[in-house]
């Protein structure tokens, strides 16, 4: 018999993110926001299609990545999502394509930032 895998800290913040019901009333109301590691990167990916790579802002502040978006029919829209570690450390990169924002997060640690806000440039170009 194979022993169970012990969850990590971001599986344990995965979950409870996901059982939230208000996760899913933000998702249906405000725009719909996914989150998943890989072996490299946490990611999140953000629903946008009334925007333009020229109408997402994307920023780090703390443990916390923010996504604003200025949709084509003049309406604002925000969602922050609340990691359970500090971003201020950490290689934040966003890419815009075919309606989707991916936000990747490196899981390796760099030299910490000296502001606590960061401006993420988004780009339509690949990683």
């Amino acid at each position: 018999m194979g022993s169970k895998k012990e969850p990590n800290e971001f599986e344990k913040w995965l979950e409870i993110l996901l059982a939230d019901p208000f996760t899913d009333y933000l998702d249906e109301t405000i725009f719909r926001v996914d989150v998943f590691e890989t072996e490299e990167h946490y990611i999140i990916e953000a629903n946008l299609p009334l925007c333009t790579v020229n109408q997402i802002k994307v920023k780090c502040h703390n443990n916390t990545a923010i996504i604003q978006a200025y949709e084509q029919n003049n309406d604002y829209k925000e969602r922050s999502v609340q990691l359970p570690f500090t971003l201020t450390d950490r290689d934040v990169r966003a890419y815009f394509e075919n309606d989707i924002l991916e936000v990747r997060i490196s899981k390796d640690t760099i030299d910490k930032c000296k502001e606590n806000v960061r401006n993420i440039r988004v780009s339509h170009e690949g990683y």
